[in-house]
């Protein structure tokens, strides 16, 4: 992946509501930012695994930032 890549992947992430992060399924949260990722530019079949790869390998650190997000939310 390439650095403009993960960084609006990053971004998707911020903007995506906390709720949604911390209730989806795992292949279901996957596929979501997936989906957003590749509807806003064209990847090639490489890139979306490697996106996909990344983003599975990232969903602990996903979710510990959405469940930080949502704490200070609350309190």
């Amino acid at each position: 992946m390439d650095v403009p890549c993960i960084r609006h992947f990053w971004s998707l992430v911020e903007e995506t509501p906390a709720q949604v992060l911390l209730r989806q399924e795992n292949e279901t949260l996957t596929l979501s930012l997936l989906g957003r990722l590749c509807a806003q530019r064209f990847y090639s079949p490489h890139e979306i695994q490697q996106i996909d790869s990344y983003i599975r390998s990232r969903l602990p650190l996903i979710r510990d930032l959405a469940s930080r997000r949502h704490r200070s939310m609350v309190t």
